[in-house]
């Protein structure tokens, strides 16, 4: 059986020799079978088809989620972290004598949410409202121009309105008689509503002010307990929104718009869209819930949330496991000398009508990270080495030998990796961060770039996307399986049972070394012998999860 074991490995390309393999001993022992794999393993059509349907589904996510629509059947949308979104207009009404004020709601999320920043009109950025929820700048802002003047003696005239331009300036100068005259004069500065000169006398300035006409009005609500319904709309709408049109658990704006043909006459209605900070996650480390944009806390929530998630109960998911994937999320990576940023954050949104499993492994992506249902729990992993739970020793190997998944064929094998991503700082458009090479790959595969397009949903910029992308171009070219009946000691049954444990193999006598791996599944078998019990860890994949 060890002989088997270090021929398959050797033959594989995995192993070579001067290198060890490691894995515990013990007393009493059950047959079991061990897959062994560096990376989740798939077929490589099902691998094809997974990458193919998530690509489509964040292609089409990104065209939907800034854009406003009009719809009853909307999907609702969860946001972790930070993201910019759109969302169906659920009410709409006109009002006036001619029909001048348009009334919307807007839904953004179908939770609450921590706050609502930047809000936009197409792509302009709006200034931030007034205590009235006035916009009163910018281009979506109208304004009526006044003439006005004012005189005083000394260095400087104070005005009744901050100036927009100042038409004219002059000093009093005494002429024959009782006749004065005006003296053209130039400010030294013009300070807010002050105009300075450079010497006392007497001065008058003419000048034009803009007397703001707002001509949107927009209400933030966030969605949390105690919401009240908003009552500018229940005032304004003649009895069709009412107090009772609360909105707990949802994120809207309400916004008003006044028509004015030099604001709205040549665009019409505009695409309103926000940035968003998301759903407050409960943080078992402090006992609080606040937002965040730590990737193992979105996970766990949304292992919970019993409304759109998984809706796990809370002993479901132990705390003990987020703790350590959030500690592992929160460590900080140097960028630059003096620049830092959190290993792993998630930040986007996605729609209900994505299945359950296609959102779970979108947020795992944000951390390179695992989640498998084993033993009544969900075990949440980050990207980060583990110390192996147990070693398997030849000894402990038994039945007529392994089997050793082969490497990814030429369709699937690559070198270099291309992530797209979402750039706040480009105004929010999908773009690609610079391409992740491996030159020893490359070496290997002939001298031939062979590139990978792949999405981060969760990304937000193009160090972090880079980091990711290399994750998974390391993950793939170590991608091996291992398939063979072994015997495990009872009090390591525990270990062995559980998935996703890390494991380490070891063969003495041909001293060939196989880097620690992760257990991806067991499952049990009719004995072989009498007498004895037998476990066996199929095919490998992502553990057995409730939803399929």
């Amino acid at each position: 059986m060890a002989e088997a074991l270090a021929i398959a490995l050797f033959d594989a390309g995995v192993i070579g020799f001067g290198t060890t393999i490691s894995i515990a001993a013990s007393a009493t022992y059950i047959n079991a079978a061990l897959i062994i794999a560096a990376n989740t393993a798939y077929s490589a059509q099902q691998k094809r088809k997974a990458r193919s349907r998530a690509q489509a589904a964040y292609t089409a996510s990104l065209k939907d989620r800034e854009v406003m629509i009009r719809s009853a059947v909307a999907p609702r949308r969860v946001i972790y972290g930070r993201d910019k979104v759109s969302g169906p207009i659920v009410y709409a009404q006109s009002t006036g004598s001619r029909g001048e004020f348009l009334h919307l709601v807007v839904v953004l999320a179908a939770h609450e949410c921590d706050a609502i920043e930047t809000i936009y009109f197409n792509d302009v950025a709006l200034p931030e409202p007034d205590g009235s929820g006035n916009i009163t700048s910018g281009e979506f802002a109208a304004g009526i121009t006044h003439s006005a003047s004012a005189n005083a003696v000394g260095t400087s005239v104070t005005l009744a309105h901050t100036p927009s331009r100042i038409v004219y300036t002059s000093r009093r100068e005494q002429a024959e008689g009782s006749y004065t005259i005006d003296v053209p004069v130039t400010p030294t500065s013009v300070v807010g509503n002050v105009v300075n000169f450079a010497y006392s006398d007497h001065y008058d300035v003419n000048y034009e002010w803009v007397e703001s006409a707002p001509r949107v009005r927009i209400r933030k609500h966030l969605g949390g307990a105690g919401q009240v319904a908003d009552a500018d709309l229940v005032a304004a709408s003649g009895g069709k929104w009412t107090s009772a049109h609360v909105g707990v658990g949802l994120c809207y704006l309400y916004v008003r718009l006044e028509f004015d043909t030099e604001v709205f006459g040549q665009i019409g209605l505009p695409n309103i869209s926000a940035v968003v900070r998301g759903k407050k996650l409960h943080d078992p480390r402090s006992g609080l819930t606040v937002w965040s944009e730590n990737a193992a806390l979105a996970v766990a929530d949304w292992l919970r949330d019993s409304v759109h998630g998984l809706g796990a109960a809370s002993g479901e998911v132990p705390d003990a496991e987020v703790v350590t994937a959030a500690n592992i999320c929160d460590e900080a990576v140097n960028i630059t000398v003096s620049t830092t940023q959190a290993r792993y954050v998630f930040n986007g949104s996605f729609t209900t009508e994505t299945s359950p499993r296609d959102v779970l492994a979108d947020l795992l992506s944000g951390m390179a990270g695992t989640c498998v249902w084993t033993q009544g729990r969900w075990l949440v992993r980050a990207g980060a080495a583990r110390t192996p739970a147990i070693t398997i020793t030849a000894d402990k190997l038994a039945g007529s030998g392994v089997s050793i998944a082969p490497r990814a064929t030429r369709s699937e094998l690559f070198n270099a990796v291309r992530v797209t991503y979402r750039d706040p700082s480009q105004g929010w458009a999908e773009v690609q961060a610079p391409l992740v090479t491996n030159a020893t790959y490359e070496a290997a595969d002939g001298g031939v770039r062979i590139v990978r397009s792949i999405s981060m949903p969760g990304a937000m910029d193009a160090l972090r996307a880079q980091r990711l992308g290399k994750i998974e171009l390391e993950r793939e070219r170590h991608e091996l399986a291992v398939v063979g009946r072994a015997l495990a000691v009872a009090n390591e049954l525990e270990h062995v049972s559980r998935i996703d444990r890390m494991l380490t193999a070891r063969e003495q006598t041909f001293g060939l070394c196989l880097q620690h791996h992760r257990l991806l599944e067991r499952e049990r078998l009719a004995p072989q012998v009498a007498g004895e019990d037998v476990a066996e860890l199929a095919a490998p994949q992502q553990g057995r999860c409730p939803f399929g």
